[in-house]
C-alpha cells in the first residue's frame, strides 16, 4: 500500500517536475537570460509567500485524515472557513508589501510583476488544500490526476499566452491561470461522504504554526541564495543562477512525493504504536532516497556542463561551475525534508522549527560573506554548508527517536556503486546526442551494479512489479 500510493505520488509530482523543466528551459530560450532571471525572481517571492497558504492547514488536513479518514468530513468543515480567509489575507499583506520588497532588490520594475503574480496566492491556498484532502484519505490517484491537471494547464498557458507576444508578462499571467484549472478539477472530483464523526480540537497553535513557520524556512534555502545573487551581482548572472538552481532542484521535488506518502503513513503506524512498521517505513524511504539521490549526483557532477548547455543553451554554459556544488546542497537538503517529515509525525514541530530557524540564519551570513567575495558559486557553497549541518541535525533527531535510520550495508553499497559509474563517467565522451547515452548509460550502468552487489534482488522485483500493476 505504501509502495503503490508513493509511486502515484510521483506520479503527480514527475509531471510538477516535468512541467518546472519544460516551463523553464523553454522560457530560458525565449527570453534570454536578463527577462528569465527575471521571471525566477519573482516565481521565487511568489512561492515564498505562498508557503504561508499551501502548508499549515493542508498539512493537517493529510495527518489527521491520514490517522482517522472518517472524520475527514468533519475536519473539513472546520478547517476550510480558516483556510480560506487566511489565503485572502496573505494576499492582502503581499500586497502591500511589493514596494517595499522591489525596493530591498533595487528594481522599481519589479514591483508590476510581483503584484500580478500575486493573484496566484488567491487560487493555490484553495487547491492545494484539496490536495491535502486527497492525500489524507489516501486517494493518491486523484492527487496524481489533480497534480498532472495542474501542471499541463500551466504549461499550456504560459507558453501559450508567451507565443501570443505577451512575453514576460504572459509567462506571469499564465502562472496563474494554470493554478485556476487545477482548481476546478479539484471542486469537480471531491466528494466526502457526509459522516458526522467530530474530530479534537484543531491543534492550530500546536502544529499549524511550526508547521507553516518551518516550511518558509525550508523553501528560503531555496531562495535566499537567488536574492543575494540579485542584490549583489547583475540581471544576467540571476538567469544563470536561475539555470542551475532549476537543474539541481530535482531531487527535493522527488523528495515531496515521498515526504507526501510518508507523513500520514507514518502518523498511522505511531498513532497505532506500531514501532516495527514504523522504522520498516523509515528504513525503506532513506534507502529509496539515498539510492535516486547518489545516482542523480554522479550523472549532473560528472555531465553538468553538457547538462546545462543541452537544456538551456550554450549562453548560460557559465553556470555549470554553480550547478556541479548546488546539486550536492540540494540533494542534503533533500534528506534534510524527509528527516524533517518523520519527525512532524512525530508531532516534533517545535525541533523543526528551530533547526531550521538556526539554519537560516546561517544561511543569511554565509551568503553575505560568501557571495560578495565568490559570485554566483559562494552562493551554491553557502547553501551546500547549510544543507549539511541541516541533515545532520534532523538526522541526529530522528536516529534518537527510532534508534535506526539506515541500514549500513546498503548504504555501502550504493556508495561503492555510484563512485564506480563516477569514475567510468570521464571514459564516455559527450556532445550532442552523445549527452544522452551518457545519462541513460550512467544511470543503467549504476543500478546494474546494485543489482550485481545484491542491492536490488528478486524481492525488490515483485514489489515493482505489485506497484506497476493495474488494478
Amino acid at each position: 500500500m505504501f509502495a503503490r500510493g508513493t509511486f502515484l505520488m510521483l506520479i503527480g509530482q514527475a509531471s510538477f517536475i516535468l512541467s518546472a523543466v519544460v516551463i523553464n528551459f523553454g522560457l530560458a530560450r525565449l527570453l534570454g537570460p536578463v527577462d528569465f532571471g527575471t521571471f525566477g525572481l519573482v516565481m521565487s517571492v511568489l512561492v515564498a509567500a505562498e508557503r504561508f497558504v499551501v502548508t499549515g492547514i493542508p498539512e493537517l488536513v493529510q495527518k489527521l485524515g491520514g490517522e482517522r479518514p472518517e472524520s475527514m468530513y468533519s475536519l473539513v468543515r472546520k478547517t476550510f472557513p480558516p483556510q480560506l480567509i487566511y489565503t485572502l489575507a496573505v494576499f492582502a499583506v503581499f500586497w502591500f508589501l511589493v514596494p517595499l520588497v522591489t525596493k530591498s532588490f533595487g528594481d522599481p520594475a519589479l514591483q508590476f510583476f510581483f503584484r500580478l503574480a500575486s493573484f496566484d496566492i488567491l487560487f493555490c491556498g484553495v487547491f492545494r488544500y484539496y490536495l491535502g484532502i486527497q492525500n489524507g484519505l489516501h486517494r493518491f490517484g486523484r492527487h496524481a490526476l489533480l497534480s498532472v491537471t495542474y501542471s499541463v494547464v500551466k504549461v499550456a498557458t504560459i507558453f501559450g499566452l508567451v507565443f501570443g507576444g505577451f512575453s514576460l508578462m504572459g509567462a506571469v499571467i499564465g502562472n496563474t491561470l494554470g493554478t485556476v484549472g487545477g482548481l476546478v478539477v479539484a471542486l469537480w472530483i471531491t466528494r466526502l461522504l457526509k459522516v458526522q464523526r467530530e474530530v479534537s480540537p484543531i491543534p492550530y497553535l500546536q502544529f499549524v504554526v511550526p508547521n507553516v513557520l518551518y516550511f518558509m524556512g525550508l523553501y528560503l534555502f531555496f531562495c535566499v541564495d537567488l536574492w543575494f545573487v540579485k542584490y549583489y551581482l547583475s540581471d544576467a548572472t540571476v538567469g544563470y543562477y536561475v539555470s542551475a538552481s532549476t537543474l539541481a532542484k530535482a531531487p527535493y521535488f522527488l523528495s515531496l512525493a515521498l515526504s507526501a506518502a510518508l507523513l500520514p503513513s507514518v502518523a498511522r503506524a505511531i498513532e497505532e504504536k506500531n514501532t516495527d512498521r514504523t522504522k520498516e517505513l523509515v528504513q525503506e524511504s532513506l534507502r529509496y532516497l539515498l539510492m535516486f539521490l547518489l545516482v542523480i549526483n554522479v550523472v549532473v557532477i560528472s555531465t553538468s556542463s553538457s547538462l546545462v548547455v543541452t537544456f538551456f543553451g550554450q549562453v548560460y554554459e557559465e553556470a555549470s561551475s554553480v550547478l556541479s556544488i548546488l546539486i550536492v546542497g540540494l540533494s542534503f537538503v533533500t534528506f534534510f525534508a524527509v528527516m524533517n517529515t518523520i519527525l512532524m509525525a512525530y508531532n516534533r514541530m517545535r525541533t523543526v522549527f528551530v533547526i531550521t530557524f538556526v539554519l537560516l540564519v546561517l544561511d543569511v551570513l554565509f551568503n553575505g560573506v560568501l557571495v560578495p567575495r565568490f559570485g554566483i558559486e559562494g552562493a551554491a557553497m553557502s547553501t551546500t554548508l547549510v544543507a549539511v549541518m541541516g541533515a545532520v541535525a534532523s538526522g541526529c533527531v530522528v536516529f534518537s527517536e527510532l534508534r535506526t535510520l539506515l541500514p549500513i550495508l546498503s548504504a555501502l553499497r550504493m556508495v561503492c556503486a555510484a563512485a564506480v559509474v563516477f569514475f567510468l563517467s570521464f571514459l564516455v565522451p559527450e556532445g550532442g546526442f552523445w549527452n544522452f547515452i551518457k545519462w541513460i548509460g550512467l544511470m543503467g550502468g549504476y543500478f546494474a551494479l546494485l543489482g550485481l552487489m545484491g542491492e536490488i534482488n528478486a524481492v525488490e522485483m515483485r514489489r515493482l512489479k505489485n506497484v506497476l500493476s493495474i488494478g
